[in-house]
């Protein structure tokens, strides 16, 4: 064990710069996968634990009183597989939200009262806390989500404005809680918490308007039957606790929808009814993903730490070949010198992946405050008992590896070794051309590439994979902050101008005529939108009047008959049905649906299960009379940066006989593409950086390796009369022509595999059809730069040439 130490330590010293290089690698990769690791799995514990903690049931529903009554509750609590069914009274109102801009934000809003549904932990007010001691809202206070402060960007001391009927009604923010149901702003609907005594004044002039109204309450539409703004409702909703099997296991909350879809009439036609676990899923949905893009940039690090690690053991080797051949002359074994070379290599990385490691735990904490917006729940730190498993699986491969290459030493010839310190080495190459005069410094570049291939593997295997990630990255970063980001990243379309006719004396073709003046229209469309259960869960069906603007179909054709329809790809997935195959749905009437699939959509609009049909076809299954519906009417401007003037020229035109709010169906959606768009382009660029710095960190270390097995070449070179200026740019040359190469190769495989691989990535939203916006000019320059960054690296690298002594060859 003596001798393995002492020749461990020797090398270890001898090349501080490359094991230093190769730790640091190592480091960040185990960084990056701990955080990683640690942060998907404190939030989903927090949810689970939120979950417990504020009572939520296994599965989740709501509806308009009248139709989820005390009758329906007990049907679905005397279900074997249902342990408890807990109702509680909320109010849905259309809510305007401060704004930045002159323009209103209007959502619709459930709201409850304080210890009648869930039990929410109120957050402190450094937002890294819960505070214990709160006794709920005051009167006239309202707690919200926190994702409330994504989307649409409440902050504490806001004034909501409650528009119930004529009357408004004004709410300060006074806080956040933690919702782990509905808290996420990933949801379509929003859920905060107002006093006892408010509710109950929400409540009773809920009543009053539609007491006073031309309809009342109980003739109003389901909520979400048909997609409606400036309406408000009594709601109930409905928490339900699975019961457990003869084992004492929990039955699933898909058995238990299962049943109650078979046997309570309410479960098929309720517009909202929800598992845990997909309320989880849309809460842990961006986390997710910024996780498996972190993660692939791990990968990243860590090929490119083997590549170096095989490079610097090669290197090892070769400046070491005479005395390991000194040493196995005198009877060192070849597993005594491997195990000096794996305690070497394993030691270092064993150190560098829990120095990563730690510094990854030490950095969680700051991090889960602000994931809170993004899950709805405030996490606690914690560690992933999979993280050691990975890096003991990290260490693992590299100990292979390490192994692998000193297997070599077994081919070490000891009478070589004694007579010249290398190996025979026998070179001829179809690839090199006469060396002249011209051009000089590129023919002996080019020859020195070729005599030895098989030395700059790596580093075209780093440049390929640098600059595939970084022509990804970029691609995607251009195609987020693309104008058109919505519907080309996330299969969604934006609608400019909202307008509602109030007056019937008003048409489309005049809305139109006024918006022309300001912008001509590129599409106008009208929207019917309602929720069906199907198997369960809770799935979107729209209607659109004109599907022109729709561009994110994968396969197929948009539907053009009332029969017809196009699933989401999840859906489509879900069900195992294709084009030409039938696709049941039960409507609110009770009465079965047959559509014929037509075509799938690929889209984040209801993560890959919202569908599309004709108008008509929602009115049939929402059992709504299309006389009797009031939509808007939705225009997509060619310049949608005139979109509040025309907005106003609608205002000043017709007055009150036009509501302008945003209604379209992604309206609520933009502060989360925003979030999204923020977090995606702004992990991008820090990645490019570090990619960039591990570029010139990796031409650094390779070098090495070039100087020990060239170091008598150079010096020929230098007594033939070649300066060391001359010798450090044909240096440069050779990492700046392999570097071009693997960058030419690597914007190929990005260009090929990249939209797949980042369309599977997306999949996620249920967008799995995504373009690149791979510009040849930035991707142009981007490779170049990146190449410069090699030769300039190697440049700097290779100012060693200027210490070699001719009088060395000499002494040799």
């Amino acid at each position: 064990m003596g001798i393995i130490t002492t020749l461990s330590r020797a090398s270890l010293k001898s090349r501080k710069r490359a094991f230093v290089g190769l730790g640091l690698l190592l480091a960040l990769a185990a960084f990056v996968v701990t955080l990683c690791l640690n942060l998907s799995l404190a939030l989903s514990q927090r949810i689970d634990d939120a979950i417990i903690e504020a009572e939520a049931g296994d599965v989740y529903g709501y509806d308009l009183r009248q139709n989820l009554d005390d009758d329906t509750v007990a049907a679905i609590e005397a279900l074997p597989e249902v342990a408890k069914a807990r109702a509680n009274d909320l109010v849905s109102i259309p809510t305007d939200f401060p704004s930045s801009n002159e323009e209103k934000k209007t959502s619709q809003v459930l709201y409850g009262a304080w210890e009648s549904g869930l039990r929410y932990n109120v957050v402190s007010a450094d937002g890294a806390t819960f505070d214990a001691e709160s006794a709920g809202p005051a009167d006239d206070e309202t707690y919200v989500t926190l994702g409330a402060r994504v989307q649409p960007g409440t902050q504490v001391g806001d004034t909501l404005k409650l528009q119930i009927g004529d009357q408004t009604r004004t709410l300060t923010v006074a806080g956040f809680v933690e919702d782990p149901q509905l808290g996420t702003p990933f949801m379509d609907v929003d859920r905060y918490v107002v006093s006892k005594s408010t509710f109950a004044e929400l409540d009773e002039a809920i009543a009053e308007e539609a007491a006073a109204s031309a309809g009342s309450a109980d003739a109003a539409q389901p909520i979400e039957s048909v997609y409606a703004e400036h309406s408000t409702y009594p709601v109930r909703e409905l928490q339900i606790d699975a019961a457990t099997d003869l084992d004492g296991a929990p039955i699933s909350a898909a058995q238990v929808t299962e049943a109650m879809v078979d046997s309570v009439p309410w479960a098929s036609k309720s517009p909202a009814m929800l598992s845990a676990d997909t309320l989880k899923g849309h809460a842990m949905m961006v986390t997710v993903i910024g996780s498996a893009v972190l993660g692939a940039f791990a990968s990243l690090l860590y090929l490119i730490a083997l590549v170096i690690c095989v490079h610097t053991v090669s290197a090892i080797m070769q400046e070491d070949y005479r005395n390991m051949g000194i040493l196995r002359a005198v009877g060192v074994r070849t597993r005594t010198l491997t195990a000096a070379l794996l305690l070497q290599f394993c030691g270092v990385s064993l150190i560098a992946l829990l120095v990563g490691a730690a510094a990854a735990t030490l950095a969680l904490p700051p991090l889960l405050p602000p994931f809170a917006s993004i899950a709805g729940v405030l996490a606690q730190p914690t560690f992933d008992p999979l993280v050691f498993v990975v890096l003991v699986a990290l260490l693992a491969i590299i100990a292979v590896v390490v192994t692998v290459k000193a297997r070599r030493i077994n081919s070490i010839s000891v009478l070589v070794a004694l007579r010249s310190g290398s190996p025979d080495v026998a070179f001829r190459s179809r690839a090199i051309s006469t060396i002249s005069g011209t051009a000089l410094n590129a023919h002996l570049t080019l020859r020195a590439i070729a005599s030895q291939p098989k030395r700059y593997l790596s580093l075209l295997v780093c440049s390929l994979v640098i600059s595939a990630f970084l022509v990804i990255t970029t691609g995607l970063s251009m195609e987020l902050t693309s104008p058109n980001a919505s519907r080309d990243v996330f299969g969604i379309w934006k609608s400019d101008v909202s307008a509602l006719i109030v007056d019937d004396s008003l048409s489309e073709e005049d809305l139109r005529a006024v918006i022309d003046d300001v912008s001509p229209v590129e599409s106008s469309w009208q929207e019917t939108f309602v929720t069906i259960n199907v198997d369960g869960e809770s799935r979107a069906f729209l209607g659109v009047s004109d599907f022109s603007f729709i561009e994110s179909l994968v396969e197929g054709a948009v539907p053009r008959h009332d029969n017809e329809i196009v699933l989401g790809e999840h859906l489509a997935q879900a069900e195992g049905l294709a084009i030409g195959d039938e696709f049941i749905v039960e409507g609110k009437d009770g009465e079965k649906r047959t559509f014929l699939v037509v075509g799938t959509l690929s889209s984040m609009f209801n993560a890959g299960f919202g569908n599309l049909l004709t108008r008509d076809a929602v009115y049939d299954i929402a059992d709504v009379d299309p006389q009797e519906a009031s939509t808007a009417w939705q225009f997509a401007l060619e310049d949608h940066s005139l979109a509040e003037q025309a907005k106003h020229a609608l205002e000043d035109e017709f007055g009150s006989k036009v509501d302008t709010d945003q209604t379209y169906l992604f309206a609520d959606t933009e502060g989360v593409i925003t979030l999204i768009v923020s977090l995606f382009v702004g992990i991008g660029a820090i990645m490019g950086v570090i990619a960039l710095i591990i570029a010139f960190l990796s031409v650094a270390l390779m070098s090495t390796r070039l100087f020990t097995a060239e170091r008598r070449d150079l010096g020929i070179y230098r007594a033939v009369g070649f300066t060391a200026r001359q010798l450090r740019i044909q240096f440069g040359l050779r990492f700046l022509f392999v570097s071009a190469a693997g960058c030419v190769l690597g914007t190929a495989l990005a260009v090929g595999a990249g939209p797949a691989l980042v369309g599977a990535l997306f999949g996620m939203f249920g967008r799995s059809s995504i373009d690149l916006a791979f510009n040849p000019l930035v991707i142009g320059t981007l490779l170049a730069g990146l190449a410069l960054v090699f030769f300039a690296s190697a440049y700097a690298a290779s100012r060693v040439i200027r210490t070699i002594d001719v009088r060395e060859l000499v002494t040799e």
